[in-house]
């Protein structure tokens, strides 16, 4: 965390100049860079629930997937013993998809949410 609050230190400031540098070269460039802030902070408004949404149900299907490894990891010679690696494969994998459906949904609102963010 020390070494990003030393860059945003350090990048702050240049690209703050450059912003009044430039307006003060083209004064007519406001109006798209408000228009532009406005455009973001309603894309980033709109999203936040979707975000909250999807990040819970990461939180919701998590415990249950490494409830499950543990329990298999610390049963594993019963398992064995029983030969009921197949239902625990099943039983794994049925987790593994339902946080991973949880998992994309999240990376995707994000990476949409970027996108119209930056073409905007």
């Amino acid at each position: 965390m020390p070494d990003v609050l030393l860059q945003v230190l350090q990048y702050i400031p240049l690209a703050l100049g450059a912003l009044i540098i430039i307006s003060y070269v083209v004064p007519y460039q406001w109006g798209p860079v408000i228009g532009l802030l406005f455009a973001s902070a309603f894309l980033v408004w709109l999203s936040a629930p979707a975000e909250k949404k999807m990040k819970q149900l990461d939180a919701i299907t998590k415990p249950p997937l490494m409830s499950h490894l543990t329990a298999t990891l610390e049963g594993l010679f019963s398992i064995r013993a029983y030969q009921a690696q197949e239902r625990f494969d099943k039983m794994n994998i049925q987790r593994i998809d339902t946080n991973g459906e949880a998992l994309y949904g999240m990376a995707v609102g994000k990476h949409r949410a970027c996108s119209l963010s930056m073409s905007v």
